[in-house]
């Protein structure tokens, strides 16, 4: 250093500096919209290259994969990602599948036949695999995720409510549709799009945090085009009474002469409640007539990437059942089974007891979290659904991936991770709380678009009935 302090100009050296494009006016908006990038000299050189428009001269395809590659570096590990049911390991052969096939369009069935009968044969081995009887025909349709696939089952049974009504010269402008406040997005924004009202019932500790089969009896009326009834809920992992919701309705439609079909949300469930000693508990599939259609999504539980999926017309965590798979007619176990539990989903919701917080007060369940995102970690931390979001819960999916040792080593962590916010102070704490700011890009993105009104996160409620109408 002594050698260089007699030969550089020090005064230069800054202007130089002050000058470069970088940090002349509005640097710091080229840097949020432009890429400066070290793998090339001609860019190096101080040529931008724009995160937001197709670049003038065009960039070298290597340079191109090594920045998107760097970037995506700072995304989390999908093997630690315990916060998603959707899938992140797939056997090779499977992999090498999919890449064989990428450049084949699904939707040109002419050109590409032998997809399509694949196609077909899959709807008859699930609609098998769910119970369809003796003289049933399945019809099934492979979708974009089962967001789509909820949607469309949701418009079957709105169309077959019109269609009876108009038939009978009944009014068919207020049809409404029934779920729990657990409910996925998806099948609130089914009732927003489709313009039917939304009967949202309260869940409680009492109803194991899912739709309470009392509150259906009290909610449908002549009205209610169908049940959305989820086999797993994405906040505990527990299955809806299918049997005992679709046994309350053989009820009312022998008082009352109306039909109300019932859609299962089978999206986590319906690849494991078939391979399972528990079953679901009792029936939930098309073994009960009231079960007019069923979706499930093959990425999660169903071993493959994300893609999409299926549609189909036609206490839990103690130790109970082994996961078995079928091969032709002869089950056979698995070496580890990783689904010994009573009927529900393998998750693991969980939460600080009443007394740690009594006596650790200054210890914030979020702070958990966000520490164990510091050791690559994903786990959520949020509340249950409306009537009782006071209660905050962390939740691991158990995937496939997720071996004896990572478990060990994940409830090693948690531990680790607990007992160091024990000791740390409530100032030091601050710093783990949530309050992040938006990125450069998403600020970028949101220049220019006017305000919206954003759904409030409590939602109406008239009689114990979260509702929305459309």
């Amino acid at each position: 250093m002594a050698g260089l302090a007699r030969h550089v100009d020090t005064d230069e050296l800054v202007k130089t500096l002050q000058d470069h494009p970088m940090h002349k006016a509005g640097g710091h908006a080229n840097r949020a919209t432009s890429h400066i990038t070290p793998y090339s000299s001609r860019y190096a050189a101080g040529v931008e290259l724009s995160k937001f428009k197709i670049p003038q001269d065009g960039a070298p395809a290597d340079v191109v994969h090594q920045l998107l590659k760097d970037e995506l570096d700072l995304d989390g590990r999908p093997s630690l990602n315990l916060a998603s049911f959707v899938g992140t390991y797939m056997e090779k052969e499977a992999e090498q599948l999919m890449i064989e096939n990428l450049s084949k369009n699904m939707s040109d069935a002419d050109e590409y036949p032998a997809m399509m009968d694949m196609h077909a044969r899959c709807v008859s081995i699930i609609a098998n695999m769910w119970g369809a009887q003796k003289g049933e025909k399945a019809i099934g349709s492979a979708t974009t995720g089962s967001s789509e696939a909820i949607h469309l089952g949701g418009l079957a049974m709105k169309r077959r409510w019109q269609e009876k009504r108009q038939a009978e010269g009944k009014d068919t402008s207020k049809p409404n549709i029934i779920m729990g406040a657990n409910a996925q997005v998806a099948l609130e924004k089914f009732a927003r799009y489709f313009e039917v009202e939304a009967r949202i019932l309260p869940v409680s500790e009492e109803s194991s945090y899912r739709l309470d089969p009392k509150l259906v009896k009290e909610n449908i009326d002549e009205n209610t085009i169908g049940i959305f009834v989820i086999l797993g809920s994405t906040y505990t992992g527990h299955y809806e009474p299918v049997e005992e919701i679709s046994d309350i309705l053989d009820a009312f439609e022998k008082e009352t002469g109306n039909d109300i079909p019932i859609h299962v949300d089978a999206a986590s469930g319906g690849f494991i409640a078939p391979f399972t000693h528990a079953k679901a508990g009792k029936k939930w599939n098309f073994e009960l007539p009231r079960v007019k259609s069923i979706n499930t999504s093959g990425h999660k539980f169903g071993l493959v990437y994300a893609g999409g999926w299926y549609r189909c017309v036609s206490d839990i965590h103690r130790k109970k059942g082994d996961l078995k798979y079928e091969k032709g007619k002869k089950q056979y176990e698995e070496g580890e089974t990783s689904a010994d539990y009573n009927a529900g989903l393998p998750v693991v919701a969980f939460t600080l007891t009443d007394d740690f917080h009594k006596e650790f007060p200054h210890v914030k369940q979020e702070a958990v979290s966000n520490l164990l995102r510091a050791k690559q970690y994903i786990i959520p931390n949020y509340p249950l659904p409306p009537s009782e979001e006071k209660t905050e819960i962390l939740r691991v999916v158990v995937r496939e991936s997720l071996s004896l040792d990572m478990i060990d080593r994940l409830v090693t962590d948690i531990c680790g991770v607990t007992e160091m916010l024990m000791k740390t102070d409530a100032v030091d704490l601050a710093a783990f709380q949530p309050g992040a700011s938006p990125s450069i890009e998403k600020q970028h993105a949101n220049k220019g678009l006017k305000k919206e009104h954003k759904h409030k996160a409590q939602r109406p409620s008239s009689d114990g009935v979260y509702r929305t109408v459309c």
